[in-house]
Order: C-alpha cells, then structure tokens, then sequence
C-alpha cells in the first residue's frame, strides 16, 4: 500500500515566524544539530535537534521533490501563496530510503523534519521533538561571524 507524503505544522514557539531569511547550522559531535534562523522582523530562533540520524540541505530551486506534481501541498500562511516554514513530514519518501536498523532501536520512532527558508530547504530525521528557542540579532550575528573568521 503507497501512502501518500503530506505535511504538518510545527510550532515555533516563542516567536510567531512568518518567513525564515537565511539559515545557518552547526552539525555538533554527538548527532545533534543546531540551526540559527534569521526571521526577519519578527525575531530570531535557535533549533536544537538531538539524536540526528541524517540532514541534507538543498538551494531552494533544486530541490529534489520540486518537480514531483504529485507531492502534497504544503501548509500555507493564512491562505497566502508562502509555505509556513516548520514542517514535520509525514509517510516520508526520503525516511522510507532508510533500513528499518538505521532508524530504530534505543529511540522512538524518528520522524523527518522540514525547515524552509527564503534560500534553502533544510530535511532533518531525529529521534526528538525539535526545541526552538528565541536568540537576538547580536547572538545569530555572533554565530555567523565566528563561522566567517574560521574560514579566512
């Protein structure tokens, strides 16, 4: 039986997010991943992902799904053409392509998570709720700069 892939809104709480700028993200030692959002006017969020099984970002326009006219819509911001920008996916295409031993064992069921940006599609599978956590513009500047400094 083919289920087909749909989407569900996750919340980003504490901020209300209508668009997510930019994207920047720090794959940790131990599988965890965090990623720092510019939000535009309406603030900025770190999201902390534990237990990263994997995590594939891609420019928005070549997306591997972008041409599939069969993918289910995704969730829209109050009726506007913009996607809201946290997903969770459900009966995942991409998550079926892993051996059942790669995704289960001392964990929950993993679950495949989607953050869309103005820029990039960031697809996450972890074993945990995503925590999301409000940062300042000094603290995502922070981040960036550091990331910048330690590559010249």
């Amino acid at each position: 039986m083919n289920i087909d892939q749909s989407y569900a809104m996750i919340q980003s709480k504490p901020l209300d997010i209508k668009y997510v700028a930019g994207l920047t993200l720090m794959a940790l030692a131990n599988n965890d991943l965090v990623v720092f959002c510019d939000c535009g006017d309406a603030g900025h969020l770190k999201i902390f992902f534990s237990n990263v099984v994997s995590y594939q970002v891609h420019e928005e326009f070549h997306y591997p799904e972008m041409l599939d006219s069969s993918e289910s819509p995704k969730p829209t911001i109050n009726s506007t053409k913009y996607y809201y920008p946290f997903l969770m996916v459900i009966n995942s295409k991409w998550k079926s392509t892993f051996a059942d031993y790669m995704l289960y064992g001392n964990h929950e069921e993993f679950t495949h998570y989607q953050i869309l940006s103005l820029s990039n599609i960031l697809d996450v599978i972890s074993a945990e709720l995503p925590i999301f956590s409000e940062i300042t513009e000094d603290e995502l500047l922070s981040v960036e700069d550091l990331i910048i400094k330690k590559l010249q």
